[in-house]
C-alpha cells in the first residue's frame, strides 16, 4: 500500500497513537506540531503530489490565501532543514510530494481487512489481533488539531471498530465467547448505538452462560434506539433475542465450529401442581381465562388473598395442556425478588413455552414482585410475541397492554359447596345454615374455606360456627398437617401483602381495621385524626389498598369501604406490626 516514488529512502510512520517517524530506520524527532502534520499529511497522499491550496484547507483553514502561502512555504523550509540531506519533500507542478516510500501502520491495518476477507476463522483472529496491536492510544493523537487529522482519526477509529468487530466474531464462532466479552464490554460502552457491537456482547454472555444478562442487554439496546433515535432493532437484532430464549445450539460452537449442547446454569424447571380436586364455582372465571388465552398476551388473575387465583391459574394451566399447548409455570411465592425473579422467569419459558408458537407461561404468587415480573413479562413478550403470559397477585403489573381479571370470593352456594366436599361426612344434611355462617364468617375465600373445612376433624359443623365469627385465624390451623401448612401460607401470605406497603398505607390499614362494618371516607379520615394522623393521608392510602385487595369498596352514590373478615383478624392480631397512631 506504500507509495513508491524517486528516491530509495524510506520512511516508517506510525499514526495509530502518538506520531512516530523513521527515516531508513533512524528515528526522525518533528518536535514541533505543524513540521508533524505536513510530514504525515505528504505521506498519505502514498506518493501523489499534493496541491498547494490542499495544504492550506488542510493546514490553516480559513486563513487569508496569501498569509497562508507565506506560512506553507517558511513550513516547507523548516521541515526541509529538520529531514537534513534528503531530498524528500519536493515541488512538482502539482504540487508538494513526499519523494520516498512511506511505511505506515495505518496501511498495515487496512492490508489487514483485505486479507481477512478471504481467510479462514483461524487466520482472521490472528491477522485482525495483530492490525489492532498496531494501536497505541487514539488515531492521529497529536495532529487531530488539523482537520485532516481529525478526519483521517474518524477513519482509523472506524476500521479499528471493524478489526474488533470481524475479530471476535471469529471468536465467539469458534466457541472462544470468554476471550470476547471483556473487550466487547468496553466496545459496547463506547458504541451504544452500534447494533452490531451489542449483539456479539450479548453473543458472548450467552456464550459464557450470562443469559439472562444478554437479554437484558438486547432490551437496553431496543429502548435505547426507540428512545434516542426513534428507530427499532433491525432484524437480525430481534433474530438474536429469539435465538437466545430458545437457546439455539449454534450459539454455542466448539473450537471446530460445530454447535455444541449447554445446558441452563441454574434450573428453575417447575412442572405445572396438580389439580386439587374440582374447580368448584369457578367455571364463569374459567370461560373467561380460556378465552383470552387464545390469543397472545398479558392477563393478570388479580385478587385478595385466599381468593382461588392459583387454583384458576393451575386449571388454566391443565386446560391448555389438555389442548396440545406447551406451558411453562413458576412459583414467585419465596422469591426475593430482583435479577433472580427476571432470570427465573425468562427460563421457564425457555425451558417449556417459549418452543411452542401458541405457549403459555404461568408466572404465579407476584404480588412481592410485581416491578421485576412486569420487566420480566414485557422482555418475553417482545422476544416472543406468540406468548400469553399468565400471571396471579394480589396487586396488578399496571403495565399498558395488561388484562387484569378479578377473582373474587366464591357466589353463597358454590362456598357451601365447597365446604362440604372438603369436610366429606362430618358435615350432616341439618347443618346447612351452620355452614353458611361459617363460609361468610371467612369471607367465601376458597383457601379460608378448605382450611376450616378441616377444622370440622377437631370440631362438629356446630361448634365451629359457633366460634369461627370471633376469629377464625386462630381456629383455623387445626385439624390435618395439610392444614397446617395452608395456614402458613395464608399468614404468609398476609405478611407480603403487608410489607410492601409504605408507612402511611400501613398505618391507616391498621386504623381501619377497628371498623366492624363498612365505612365512608369521613369516618376513616375521623378515626385517623383522633390517632393524629394527618387525614390527607387517608384518601391516598385507601386507593392503594383498593387496588391491592386490601380493601373492598362497596358500590353507591357515598362509597363505602370494608376489610375481609380474614384481614380484619389479621391485622387485629398484628397490631404490634401494624401501627396505628402514627402516619410515619
Amino acid at each position: 500500500m506504500g507509495g513508491v516514488v524517486r528516491g530509495c529512502d524510506t520512511v516508517e510512520m506510525d499514526v495509530l497513537g502518538q506520531t512516530q517517524v523513521s527515516l531508513n530506520g533512524a528515528v526522525l524527532t518533528l518536535a514541533r506540531p505543524f513540521e508533524r502534520a505536513l510530514f504525515v499529511r505528504l505521506a498519505l497522499a502514498e506518493g501523489a503530489p499534493v496541491g498547494i491550496e490542499r495544504l492550506i484547507v488542510d493546514l490553516w483553514p480559513g486563513c487569508a490565501e496569501a498569509k497562508a502561502v507565506a506560512r506553507l512555504r517558511v513550513l516547507i523550509s523548516r521541515l526541509r532543514a529538520a529531514l537534513g540531506s534528503a531530498p524528500l519533500v519536493q515541488l512538482e507542478p502539482a504540487g508538494y510530494q513526499l519523494a520516498a516510500t512511506a511505511d505506515l501502520d495505518l496501511h498495515r491495518a487496512r492490508a489487514a481487512i483485505a486479507t481477512i476477507q478471504t481467510a479462514d476463522r483461524g487466520k482472521v483472529i490472528e491477522t485482525a489481533a495483530a492490525a489492532l496491536a498496531l494501536w497505541r492510544g487514539p488515531s492521529f493523537a497529536d495532529l487531530c488539531q488539523f482537520p485532516f487529522g481529525a478526519a483521517h482519526a474518524q477513519v482509523c477509529d472506524e476500521l479499528r471498530l471493524d478489526l474488533a468487530i470481524h475479530l471476535h466474531t471469529a471468536q465467539l464462532q469458534i466457541g472462544a465467547a470468554a476471550a470476547a466479552v471483556g473487550e466487547l464490554t468496553e466496545l459496547a460502552a463506547a458504541h451504544p448505538f452500534n447494533e452490531t457491537v451489542q449483539c456479539l456482547l450479548a453473543h458472548a454472555l450467552y456464550g459464557t452462560g450470562r443469559q439472562v444478562e444478554a437479554l437484558q442487554l438486547l432490551g437496553n439496546v431496543r429502548r435505547t434506539l426507540v428512545g434516542e433515535l426513534g428507530v427499532d432493532v433491525a432484524a437480525r437484532t430481534a433474530d438474536l433475542e429469539l435465538r437466545i430464549l430458545r437457546h439455539d445450539p449454534t450459539l454455542l460452537q466448539n473450537r471446530s465450529g460445530r454447535p455444541t449442547h449447554r445446558a441452563p446454569t441454574r434450573s428453575t424447571r417447575q412442572t405445572v401442581p396438580a389439580r386439587t380436586g374440582p374447580l368448584v364455582g369457578r367455571a364463569a372465571e374459567t370461560g373467561e381465562g380460556l378465552r383470552r388465552l387464545e390469543r397472545p398476551g398479558l392477563t393478570t388473575l388479580v385478587g385478595p388473598m385466599g381468593s382461588g387465583k392459583s387454583r384458576l391459574a393451575v386449571e388454566l394451566a391443565h386446560r391448555a395442556i389438555a389442548a396440545g399447548r406447551s406451558v411453562g409455570y413458576l412459583d414467585l411465592a419465596d422469591s426475593g425478588g430482583g435479577h433472580d425473579v427476571q432470570a427465573a422467569a425468562i427460563e421457564a419459558a425457555i425451558v417449556d413455552a417459549v418452543p411452542s408458537a401458541d405457549a403459555v407461561l404461568v408466572l404465579d404468587n407476584a404480588e412481592h414482585v410485581v416491578e421485576d415480573v412486569g420487566r420480566a413479562a414485557l422482555q418475553l413478550r417482545r422476544t416472543a410475541p406468540a406468548l400469553h403470559v399468565l400471571v396471579t397477585s394480589q396487586r396488578p403489573l399496571l403495565l399498558e397492554h395488561e388484562t387484569q381479571q378479578h377473582v373474587g370470593p366464591l357466589p353463597p352456594d358454590a362456598a357451601a359447596e365447597l365446604f362440604r366436599q372438603h369436610a366429606g361426612p362430618h358435615v350432616r344434611p341439618a347443618d346447612g345454615d351452620q355452614v353458611r355462617r361459617i363460609v361468610e364468617a371467612v369471607d367465601r375465600l376458597p383457601l379460608v374455606i378448605v382450611l376450616a373445612a378441616a377444622a370440622t376433624r377437631t370440631f362438629s359443623v356446630e361448634q365451629l360456627a359457633a366460634r369461627i365469627e370471633h376469629n377464625p385465624l386462630r381456629l383455623l390451623n387445626i385439624g390435618t398437617r395439610d392444614a397446617g401448612r395452608r395456614h402458613s401460607s395464608l399468614l404468609g401470605a398476609f405478611d407480603r401483602a403487608c410489607a410492601h406497603l409504605t408507612a402511611p398505607e400501613r398505618t391507616v390499614l391498621g386504623q381501619i381495621a377497628m371498623f366492624d362494618r363498612p365505612f365512608h371516607l369521613e369516618a376513616a379520615e375521623a378515626l385517623a385524626a383522633g390517632f393524629g394522623t394527618p387525614p390527607g393521608c387517608v384518601a391516598p392510602a385507601l386507593a392503594t389498598l383498593v387496588e391491592q385487595n386490601l380493601v373492598v369498596v362497596h358500590p353507591g352514590e357515598r362509597r363505602r369501604f370494608a376489610l375481609l373478615t380474614t384481614t380484619r383478624h389479621f391485622l387485629r392480631g398484628q397490631r404490634a406490626a401494624i401501627p396505628v397512631n402514627s402516619a410515619g
